[in-house]
């Protein structure tokens, strides 16, 4: 449409085309674009490509064109390297975002004398967090190339250090993740509280919940600050509470102190302890906190509380919080049906159960999926 108005296409309207498709997730159009840019094409060009590409899960076609860029006579960069990665992460090959930064960047390179005088001299004056050791001997990290020198390769920075973390947590190595974390702080590489949420994330996933809330509690007593705590990290810390329901009591306190206001997922994670410890009382009065703060309350926060009231055989409660979520203005999601039967089921309600069996089959509720229904249990003869 531009070439028939008389436009003349150069790498900017090219540029501003592949980003409106990329942030369409319309990954065909920007290989499309890209192939007819022809000579046009520049990095920047490829880079958001390597992105859209890369976003959709499609980590070779996004790698085939990263090894590209050298081939039609540009150079990779940073964003080039952390789009990559980025790839690598959504195809769980972080074996292959490692291998590429190590290649790639010049994260293998031995500290300098500065660095490691440095280290030595401040481990007295600063407490910079350090995560818990991965077990002896578990470690699969692959090693990194036998030549040291960093000449050629690009410098290693908290973004790329970030990506190659994340490629390993998404793919639930949480041994990787320690033991990359304990190499970039041999390079005193500094790190932000994006690398915090990444370990947080990482040790949750593996039921590690003590070392995590350890770990937690170093970000938040750190002295530079640049790890400090926000929303997100609380709230992965919250899901570490285990049952310790006190616990997670606390650390919704310590947010509000910090002015860091709880929103719907710091919520959710709190009431995961409640149904943990089958503390449905507990469970309510989060969720009357919740209500204070209607932008940061919706159906996953009542869906967390209706599943600790079931958990605790309270399934009246259970039920209470269901039907009124119309009052709430929420529409129950297939999850708040599943946990409503769940609860009968538990209670022995039978005829509750039927009631709500039968508001689903005349269209009242999962009208786009009664397949994930659960069915409703027959009553005992």
């Amino acid at each position: 449409e531009a070439s028939s108005q008389g436009l003349t296409l150069d790498p900017v309207i090219y540029g501003a085309a592949l980003a409106a498709c990329s942030r369409g997730s319309q990954w065909p159009l920007v290989l499309q674009l890209l192939d007819e840019m022809g000579d046009l094409r520049n990095v920047v060009a490829v880079n958001t490509a390597i992105t859209a590409v890369g976003k959709a899960s499609h980590w070779r076609r996004a790698l085939q064109l990263f090894s590209n860029i050298p081939k039609w006579g540009m150079e990779q960069d940073q964003v080039s390297v952390g789009s990559a990665l980025t790839a690598c992460t959504a195809g769980l090959k972080w074996q292959l975002a490692v291998s590429l930064l190590w290649t790639l960047t010049d994260a293998a390179a031995a500290p300098t004398a500065a660095a490691t005088t440095s280290s030595s001299s401040s481990t007295t004056t600063t407490s910079a967090p350090r995560a818990p050791a991965p077990p002896p001997n578990s470690s699969r990290l692959p090693p990194p190339p036998s030549s040291k020198s960093s000449s050629g390769r690009l410098p290693l920075g908290t973004v790329l250090a970030n990506a190659a973390l994340g490629a390993c947590e998404r793919a639930s190595e949480w041994q990787i993740v320690l033991s990359l974390f304990s190499h970039f702080q041999r390079r005193q590489l500094p790190m932000d509280v994006v690398t915090a949420g990444t370990i947080l994330n990482a040790l949750e996933k593996a039921g590690r919940w003590e070392d995590a809330l350890d770990w937690f509690e170093s970000t938040r007593t750190e002295s530079n600050g640049a790890m400090q705590p926000n929303i997100i990290t609380f709230s992965i810390a919250l899901r570490c509470c285990a049952s310790n329901v006190g616990r997670a009591a606390a650390l919704l306190e310590e947010m509000r102190c910090r002015q860091l206001s709880p929103n719907a997922f710091s919520y959710s994670s709190a009431l995961v302890a409640c149904r943990r410890a089958a503390d449905w009382r507990r469970a309510l009065a989060f969720l009357e906190e919740a209500k204070e703060d209607r932008n940061n309350f919706d159906e996953y926060v009542v869906n967390a509380a209706m599943d600790a009231c079931s958990q605790a055989s309270a399934w009246e409660a259970s039920l209470h919080l269901f039907h009124g979520m119309a009052d709430l203005s929420l529409q129950p999601s297939d999850a708040s049906w599943n946990i409503a039967v769940g609860a009968c089921e538990r209670g022995q309600a039978w005829e509750a159960s039927l009631a709500i069996t039968k508001a689903m089959v005349d269209g009242k509720g999962l009208k786009h999926n009664k397949k994930n229904f659960r069915r409703s249990p027959r009553p005992p003869k």
